[in-house]
């Protein structure tokens, strides 16, 4: 579980079975970062998501590629 909200530049990640609980965004590029996910949930108070795929940031939040 992450709790708040993840901020990365030029990464890879590869998250599987992981819960973020947060405001929106959970998540946030700076630069270009890739993410793959599988059984991906996102809490915020506005809703309730599950993910999976890859996906690439640039300087966005992943919400905004959904």
């Amino acid at each position: 579980h992450f709790l708040g909200e993840i901020n990365s530049t030029r990464s890879r990640f590869d998250l599987a079975g992981v819960t973020f609980w947060g405001e929106s965004p959970v998540f946030i590029s700076q630069e270009s970062t890739r993410l793959v996910l599988s059984l991906v949930r996102i809490h915020t108070p506005t809703h309730v998501i599950r993910l999976g795929g890859s996906y690439v940031l640039a300087a966005e939040s992943l919400e905004s590629v959904l």
